[in-house]
This record gives C-alpha cells, structure tokens and sequence, in this order.
C-alpha cells in the first residue's frame, strides 16, 4: 500500500518543479520581431533590439565601456539563439512573465530579469 502513497507524491513533487519553470508565454517570431527589452543589473547594461528577418541590435557593457554589434537571431523551439555570424552568442529561454518584466534563462544558466521597453509577448 505504500509504493501507490510513494508513487503520487513523487509524481506531485516532479509536476510542482516542472510548472516552476513551465512559461507563462511563449515566443513566436512576430512577437519577437519589434520587441526591445532591457537587463535590469545594477553593473551590466544589456539592450536588445530584435528586428524583423533575424536581425538584432545589441548594446552590451558596464558603464565604462560597451560594444553594440548586429547579430543575428533565430528561434528554436522556445529559445532564442543569438548568433554571430556562424557562432552562437548567447541564448535566451523563457522561464516566465512578472508584470512588464521578462524573466529569461540564459546561455550560462543565470536567469536574468528583462524590462520589456517596446512590443508585446
């Protein structure tokens, strides 16, 4: 009788971790085509500019020094690839929606918190 008790509260415990990180939105490339968003970090300042045909504008640094190349986006799956040229840059996945804020999981496993500046998701 205990490995059906055993079984549910695994089965709970498994479905509560995967809503936590389950979206509460979902990429398409209309909405990421016009869409600006902000990093909201006292130290780094990064801008997006997501542009139509896979384009994005870019504005990384601190504030003593910045770079602002145009790179190149595309979707995959729910993830955002960022590419320059051939090499992959940076990526950005959807963990979810707080208000006018993004909160997005990043190539290096950090989850950053977006300001969404123009567009709609």
């Amino acid at each position: 009788m205990r490995a059906p008790s055993v079984v549910l509260l695994s089965w709970i415990a498994l479905t509560a971790s995967v809503a936590r990180e389950s979206p509460t939105f979902a990429w398409t490339q209309r909405t990421i085509s016009g869409l600006t968003i902000d990093l909201v970090d006292p130290a780094k300042w990064e801008t997006l500019y997501f542009r139509p045909h896979g384009r994005v504008a870019v504005t990384w640094g601190t504030k003593h020094s910045f770079t602002a190349p145009l790179l190149d986006w595309k979707l995959v799956g729910r993830t955002i690839r960022i590419y320059d040229d051939d090499k992959l840059v940076e990526e950005l996945t959807p963990v979810r929606r707080d208000g006018a804020y993004l909160l997005l999981r990043k190539r290096d496993g950090t989850i950053g918190r977006f300001r969404v500046v123009n567009g709609k998701v």
